[in-house]
């Protein structure tokens, strides 16, 4: 298949209905008790789900973005507790550096001048068996390989209950390195950031087919609290975030394929940071005191919003990465508000 949609509908379909009848809630409270899905995570990797974004001639499928997005949004809709998205987006650095990639479950990471030896709230390194370290050094892009060992791995979470370590990396290998020429910002961010927008859009989805269902059973006064204006108005908002959370990620990710996305990406980084913000609020709102409730399914979405959204920037990092940009391109924002088209060039560029 060449076209992006038939791609993406056959995601959509064939994995969809893998993780519906493999990612239910007891499986979502084993993964967050410390249990590695392992039978799941290699139904992942057989399927080839973590090299999509790997080029033919590195041995992946060398999708689109656009049709990454699918992937991404999916994970997202069925809070798949693995590092699906993490493992494709690293092969893809590897791939990008012109480095091997090694096999097994992969994370990545940005260095930063603060960070020393230690990198913290890396996604799932303890179940990883290589980070991806990318480090922008003026002019300079450098890609690390290195090899995680268990002794250098400090286990935290964040509140979704999902790993976010802590590597000291001073120690550990670097079994493959790489450098060239910076064009722009650094990859890994806005690689992570799409990732993130789109799981956050998948899972606004989610939360509003559940509050519908939930508004057509619920009765209240006698008929189903969806004929209640308060509530159509509750649930239409609903909709429209995700709507909107997941027109962002989609120009996001088109922009990708285009080449650079700074603007789009930032953008899409904030919208659906917003979305996830109001749209968990509403669908806690929809369900009323049982949504809360541990029996629930409604928390694992909820929960992974809230830390989604300050992963790979938050909404402010990006508003104010945006707003300098926009500064330094001594663009006008209200033609840049009204018809982005006419500046991007100049925003997308290195700063």
């Amino acid at each position: 298949m060449s076209d992006t949609s038939d791609i993406a509908a056959m995601l959509t379909d064939q994995v969809g209905r893998m993780f519906r009848e493999q990612v239910d809630r007891s499986a979502l409270s084993e993964a967050e008790a410390g249990l590695w899905p392992d039978a799941l995570w290699r139904n992942c990797a057989d399927m080839g789900l973590t090299s999509l974004l790997v080029p033919e001639a590195a041995g992946g499928s060398d999708l689109p973005w656009r049709a990454a997005l699918g992937l991404f949004r999916i994970l997202g809709h069925y809070s798949v507790p693995l590092p699906v998205g993490e493992t494709a987006i690293a092969a893809r650095l590897l791939a990008d550096a012109g480095l091997a990639i090694p096999d097994g479950p992969l994370t990545f990471a940005i260095s930063q001048a603060s960070d020393g030896d230690v990198l913290k709230a890396v996604p799932w390194a303890r179940n990883s068996s290589h980070l991806v370290l990318m480090t922008r050094s003026g002019g300079l892009l450098r890609t690390d390989c290195i090899q995680l060992q268990a002794d250098a791995v400090t286990h935290h979470v964040n509140i979704a209950r999902d790993p976010r370590d802590a590597v000291k990396i001073a120690d550990l290998p670097v079994v493959q390195s790489a450098s060239r020429a910076a064009m722009g910002g650094n990859p890994a961010m806005l690689y992570g950031a799409l990732l993130r927008a789109g799981q956050m859009a998948g899972a606004l989805r989610a939360i509003t087919a559940m509050a519908v269902d939930y508004a057509n059973i619920r009765v209240q006064f006698g008929k189903p609290i969806r004929t209640f204006q308060a509530v159509q108005q509750s649930l239409a908002q609903l909709a429209s975030e995700a709507a909107a959370a997941d027109v962002a990620a989609m120009a996001a990710a088109a922009a990708l394929d285009r080449g650079d996305a700074f603007f789009e990406t930032a953008v899409a980084k904030i919208r659906t940071g917003q979305a996830a913000g109001i749209g968990s609020a509403l669908g806690h709102q929809a369900h009323g005191a049982i949504g809360f409730t541990d029996e629930h399914s409604l928390h694992y979405l909820t929960r992974r919003l809230l830390s989604w959204r300050t992963e790979y920037g938050s909404e402010r990092y990006w508003a104010s990465k945006l707003g300098r940009r926009i500064l330094d391109a001594d663009a006008q924002l209200w033609h840049v508000m009204t018809d982005p088209a006419l500046h991007l060039g100049d925003i997308n560029a290195p700063a």
